[in-house]
């Protein structure tokens, strides 16, 4: 039987579009599942719409506390990968222009089935607080507080002043160097002095 859509490896774990399309199931367990209509959903220039959640590989859910903490545990993970029309190599691959059986081999396989392998979403702290970076829309948002952004382009701004006060330290010329004193010499007397 032809595999219809690529399975989702979420951090190593590995996925299964649901019969009904409406979910992720845990091959492992079935029972376990993530439904699509839970994810966030991000769209882009390209015709290519990401999804993405908190995924928890402890218990291999959707990671959804009532108020998520401002530090998220280890096994917290931010993943991202495209949505369900192109986990289907054939329609997906049509999109853009492309060759199904291409896009099919040069993704990793497991036992026959083809695997497409989440994006996890880098974290990382900021003046005590965590946050990830977003490289779709180039920016750091806090993990606890979306509207918490904090713009690359800002960043790289701050880095470049930075940059030049260092440089400019770095390439100051020194201070004068008061005289050396000699050996026997008296520095209270100017040369040529009586």
């Amino acid at each position: 039987m032809e595999q219809t859509y690529l399975d989702v490896s979420l951090a190593g774990d590995i996925y299964r579009v649901s019969d009904d399309r409406t979910a992720l199931q845990y091959v492992k367990d079935p029972t376990k599942s993530i439904s699509f209509s839970d994810m966030e959903r991000l769209k882009t220039e390209s015709p290519l719409v990401w999804v993405r959640f908190l995924y928890d590989t402890n218990t291999k859910s959707l990671y959804n506390p009532e108020k998520i903490p401002a530090k998220l545990p280890p096994e917290v993970k931010y993943v991202e990968f495209p949505d369900l029309l192109f986990l289907n190599p054939r329609l997906g691959a049509k999109a853009f222009g492309e060759d199904p059986e291409e896009v099919v081999r040069n993704l990793p396989k497991d036992g026959g089935r083809v695997i497409y392998p989440a994006n996890l979403i880098p974290r990382t702290e900021i003046n005590g607080k965590q946050y990830h970076l977003d490289s779709e829309k180039m920016e750091f948002r806090r993990v606890n507080d979306p509207k918490d952004v904090i713009k690359i382009d800002n960043i790289i701004t701050i880095s470049d002043s930075v940059i030049k006060k260092i440089l400019e330290a770095l390439f100051k010329p020194p201070p004068p160097r008061p005289p050396r004193k000699r050996d026997g010499e008296d520095p209270s007397r100017s040369p040529g002095g009586l």
